[in-house]
């Protein structure tokens, strides 16, 4: 078996690189070629570490040497690995000169248990994950809810009345009225109550157009909705006709019907005095020719091309709308009962209930939200993109989904990319007893929250940190009791919590001479200056203090004892 790499420009910009086993059966084949079932593999990165510390990584093992210590102190630092969206630290300390010349003979002696423990964590970090964030596309507003319709309209939701808003709030039909109805031959109205009557604001067309309605026209019972591309309504004055989806007249409204059926194949079934009658979309009325001397009675709208009438001796007929000619004698069918489109059921296999339907959304499924702790957040493999904070998400469709937050709706638009990222410091942090210890990290912020004023907060499980702005990022301060410590940081900006993140910080205990209270390391004595010299004169109880010869710096002897008079 032999491991089969791939990777292209884009990969080698990212860093990551494809691979699959050649003894692997492809999923499937086509005109493009095999599809197989792969990993993408990602080199370990070494975010930070000491100047002195030299990390080398080669098939997920880390090898690391350092520089001769020439200084004249032990030195500690941190080599900080990341992988995914984890990261181990690796604490190294290097003792002084006269005690180790070489980290590596210090890591095989002392570190080797902390190698290995070091190489466990590694196996277990995920691949790298691509940079990515939110932003609001709309802010939380007032809407008791908002639900994405289709396109870029959603419904918005207020006081028990409904509307149209697009994804960044402005508002496509104001919040008054009473229903948007689902779909029929891929538009749906939007109704008010205007007194006693249902009133018609303006139709939505399924791929994300709305027509308004300038003059008032009344839904009909049972008809509301477009058939054959026509609207059967009442104006204001009650007369019936039909209009076209841009609310305008085509038919009707002069008072000679008193009742109307929806249009299909061309034709519509109308009424005065209870008199049937088919007209098509010109007004004009078809007319019927019996053998005989029947008479026309009633009739039906028009199904595959035929019209059911029947006379005034109760015989039916059909009449076929494109040939013409004498209607012919049928029987009856099964059950006289029509549909919801005038014609009979058994016949058109329909019943009077009219098959509504949602609308087809074509939008982009993104990530969906997954639930922590009764809230809502959004992760992607493994790696948080948003943390949980939601009591209501929607998975994300063309990059934008809708989330409640506090009570109030509002909808987020994800960028990839983009990422917020800490770095600390990579070497252990030296201080004294009693005093406190200053600690920085620097906070990268993505280009789509530049600008703007972060709430950035520092805390661990027992307090929280005020934090220091600077040019260089931030700083903090706290006496430290223990070597390490941990670290919650979180970032926030516009009621959205964006990042949140631990780290940690190593600590050295430094020690200073009880003297001159500088460093012990700084101490010329290291801490341990000399007892001046007295001599009593046996005058009385008199004591005189004699000059202190002074000492080498690198004997330790008297400048008169010392060989170099001082200067090895």
């Amino acid at each position: 078996m032999a491991m089969i790499r791939l990777q292209a420009e884009t990969e080698k910009q990212l860093g990551v690189y494809y691979q699959l086993s050649s003894d692997e059966k492809p999923l499937g084949e086509g005109g493009m070629g095999k599809l197989y079932r792969g990993i993408c593999v990602n080199k370990i990165e070494v975010s930070s570490k000491p100047d002195w510390v030299t990390v080398d990584v080669a098939k997920k093992k880390l090898f690391v040497s350092v520089q001769e210590n020439n200084i004249t102190d032990e030195r500690s630092g941190v080599v900080r690995v990341k992988c995914y969206d984890k990261e181990a630290d690796l604490v190294v300390n290097q003792a002084k000169p006269s005690a180790l010349k070489s980290l590596g003979k210090l890591f095989k002696k002392k570190m080797k248990i902390g190698y290995h423990i070091f190489g466990v964590l590694l196996m277990f970090l995920p691949y790298k994950l691509l940079a990515q964030t939110v932003v609001w596309q709309m802010q939380p507003s007032n809407y008791s809810e908002i639900t994405h319709l289709v396109s870029d309209l959603y419904i918005a939701k207020l006081n028990d009345k409904v509307g149209l808003i697009r994804s960044d709030g402005s508002i496509v039909v104001p919040i008054e009225n009473d229903q948007i109805g689902d779909f029929y031959e891929n538009k749906s109205l939007v109704t008010y109550t205007d007194g006693q009557r249902e009133c018609v604001r303006g139709v939505l067309l399924a791929e994300g157009k709305y027509n308004s309605f300038s003059t008032k026209f009344y839904t009909l019972l049972g008809q509301k909705f477009y058939s054959d591309g026509l609207l059967s309504v009442a104006d204001a004055e009650g007369r019936l006709g039909y209009v076209d989806v841009y609310g305008n007249k085509v038919l009707g409204f002069d008072g000679k019907y008193d009742k109307i059926k929806p249009f299909t194949e061309g034709y519509a079934a109308v009424f005065k005095n209870k008199r049937y009658s088919l007209i098509d979309k010109a007004g004009i009325t078809v007319s019927f020719t019996f053998n005989g001397v029947a008479e026309l009675y009633g009739g039906t709208n028009v199904l595959n091309g035929k019209a059911y009438v029947w006379d005034t001796n109760g015989k039916l007929y059909t009449f076929d709308i494109l040939q013409g000619g004498t209607c012919k004698s049928v029987k009856w069918p099964s059950s006289k009962t029509l549909d919801y489109l005038y014609r009979f059921a058994s016949l058109s296999d329909k019943t009077k209930n009219v098959p509504f339907y949602k609308v087809q959304n074509n939008s982009k499924k993104g990530i969906a939200p997954n639930l922590t702790n009764n809230l809502y957040g959004f992760s992607f493999d493994n790696g948080v993109v948003i943390p949980a904070q939601f009591s209501k998400a929607n998975q994300f469709e063309d990059n934008l989904s809708v989330v409640c937050l506090n009570g109030k709706y509002g909808i987020l638009k994800y960028v990839a990319g983009q990422s917020f990222q800490i770095v600390g410091t990579n070497t252990a942090i030296g201080y004294y007893a009693g005093e406190k210890a200053k600690c920085s990290f620097q906070l990268t912020v993505p280009g789509s929250w530049k600008g703007k004023v972060l709430d950035v907060r520092m805390k661990n499980s027992e307090q929280e940190f005020p934090l220091i702005r600077t040019s260089q990022g931030y700083n903090f301060e706290l006496y430290p009791n223990r070597g390490k410590y941990y670290f919650i940081i979180e970032v926030s900006c516009e009621g959205l919590l964006l990042y949140r993140d631990s780290m940690s910080y190593v600590f050295v205990r430094k020690e200073r001479c009880p003297v001159c209270k500088l460093d012990v390391n700084q101490c010329r004595y290291r801490g341990r200056h000399p007892e001046p010299e007295r001599k009593t004169t046996g005058r009385g109880n008199h004591v005189v203090q004699k000059k202190t010869e002074k000492v080498c710096p690198t004997c330790g002897k008297k400048i008169s004892k010392c060989k170099y008079q001082g200067v090895h």
